[in-house]
């Protein structure tokens, strides 16, 4: 193991704190824990490329070794990171799209006839009868 300050070899256990292996640095006379490294910005985006790829958090973060809460904050801090980039960009990205909700029921009934099916499409308070 060396030291995180100078990279003397010299390192003495000093002890825990909270569970976590304490070093002293028998050079600069320094403590230091011997938790492994954090996550870098290459593991980040490793993430971020496996969330947007339909990776579940929960499965990302077994695979990585870090929290789904790390998961969370890492794609808040990029969603962030890019309203920044398209607010300055262009002014007109502000403005927020209408929404429309989707349900996953579907229901198509076919007559015995020779008749075209239809469809009832709903947008807030408006319907219009499609052809499909």
């Amino acid at each position: 193991m060396k030291c995180k300050h100078c990279g003397s070899e010299k390192v003495w256990k000093n002890g825990t704190t909270k569970g976590i292996q304490r070093c002293l640095c028998g050079s600069c006379r320094r403590t230091f824990s011997a938790e492994p490294k954090r996550p870098d910005e290459k593991m980040k985006r490793l993430a971020l490329l496996m969330y947007l790829n339909s990776v579940g958090i929960r499965k990302i973060a077994l695979i990585l070794g870090v929290s789904p809460t790390a998961i969370l904050n890492w794609i808040k801090e990029k969603h962030h990171a890019l309203q920044e980039v398209f607010g300055e960009a262009d002014s007109a990205m502000k403005e927020k799209p209408d929404v429309i909700e989707l349900d996953e029921i579907y229901t198509f009934v076919q007559k015995r006839g020779g008749e075209l099916p239809y469809g009832l499409l709903i947008l807030g308070t408006q319907s219009v009868l499609l052809r499909l």
